[in-house]
């Protein structure tokens, strides 16, 4: 399964999927984190924002300009994904 909050960000992987020849083998769901999700899983990866909202002002150029702003911060300690990927 794949996850984003992003529809964009959804159709990117679709795509990729494709051109990978896998797109039979992953479901595609939209949800902030796991508001809209029921499946229990025994393993989890991801990339979650970990940027502090202090750190933010001292990112460089590139990453401030292409990176969306909630794909990089994480909360006030820059921990807060984690804390609900944990739960």
């Amino acid at each position: 399964m794949a996850v984003d909050v992003s529809d964009e960000c959804l159709e990117v992987a679709r795509s990729n999927a494709k051109r990978l020849k896998v797109q039979n083998r992953i479901i595609f769901k939209k949800s902030n984190w796991f508001e809209k999700i029921t499946t229990k899983f025994d393993l989890i990866v991801s990339n979650p924002p970990y940027i502090s909202v202090k750190e933010l002002p001292k990112l460089c150029f590139e990453v401030k300009k292409y990176d969306p702003r909630i794909s990089l911060i994480g909360g006030v300690d820059g921990y807060e994904a984690y804390k609900i990927i944990v739960g």
